[in-house]
């Protein structure tokens, strides 16, 4: 960036400022999780899919696992970000376009809510076997983490 223009303190200011107009700077739409831009680069989407799947054939030393496990991690993250903003658009556009036509103003939903209908969303696509093991998978995890917050009993010898 450049310096600000210095100016004499002799020399009396106006009252009209100069105001100079910055371009703004042009983000690569690769790297955005706008989903506005995601049809034009659905390509990138599947390359993070095919390299989640390479990095899972790959043979995993000790060394190397915590590497790609956290390289995983991020590009499961990064698609599920994708994927949430993608249904959120879809969300909304259908959504305003049924209350536009009754002539009512918009309504939008917290984040919460919207991460709730994107699971029921995603639940409803599921094959019932699938979904009967998600299901007992996330009931497994409520369990627990009730058990985790019991209080520790002592044992009786």
């Amino acid at each position: 960036m450049s310096k600000p223009l210095e100016v004499s303190s002799k020399i009396p200011t106006s009252r009209k400022r100069q105001i100079i107009t910055l371009q703004k700077q042009s983000k690569d739409p690769r790297f955005s999780s706008d989903a506005k831009l995601h049809p034009s680069y659905q390509f990138i989407h599947d390359l993070q899919k095919q390299e989640i799947q390479m990095l899972k054939a790959q043979k995993q030393t000790p060394e190397i696992q915590k590497c790609i496990q956290s390289k995983q991690d991020s590009l499961n993250q990064r698609l599920k970000e994708s994927e949430l903003s993608m249904f959120k658009n879809k969300f909304y556009q259908k959504q305003k376009q049924d209350i536009i036509t009754k002539g009512k103003k918009p309504f939008y939903l917290g984040t919460t809510q919207l991460k709730q209908k994107f699971a029921q969303e995603k639940l409803a696509k599921e094959s019932p076997s699938k979904l009967e093991n998600m299901l007992e998978k996330a009931r497994k995890r409520r369990a627990q983490k009730l058990k985790t917050k019991l209080p520790f009993k002592k044992r009786s010898c």
